[in-house]
């Protein structure tokens, strides 16, 4: 559990990514399929019914994959696996994911 945060002004290089990210997407392909972002937890949503929590972090790129970014590496706390999404866009009310492996964007609204 986090007990403290420091925050150092200026050295977070997406900040201004990681603050509109927060909050609830709903996906364009299937409207029943949500997340909620809060701080560095994603809660997937499905029907209104909550499925997995992960971490997120932003990083300036994943092991194993091309090398662009920024991305966002969720961690499943249980398993420990890890997925990685390439951020192709974010704006107040647009998130554009690509999650490597599979080409097709994930994509979402508010």
């Amino acid at each position: 559990m986090l007990c403290d945060v420091t925050h150092f002004p200026g050295l977070d290089r997406w900040q201004a990514e990681r603050i509109v990210m927060q909050g609830l997407w709903t996906s364009t392909d299937d409207p029943a399929s949500q997340i909620l972002i809060e701080g560095s937890d994603v809660q997937e949503i499905y029907g209104g019914a909550r499925m997995s929590r992960l971490f997120a972090q932003i990083a300036p790129r994943c092991e194993d994959a091309p090398n662009v970014g920024p991305v966002m590496i969720q961690t499943d706390p249980e398993s420990r696996e890890r997925f990685c999404y390439l951020i192709e866009d974010v704006s107040e009310d647009w998130l554009e994911l690509i999650y490597f492996g599979n080409p097709n964007p994930l994509v979402y609204w508010r």
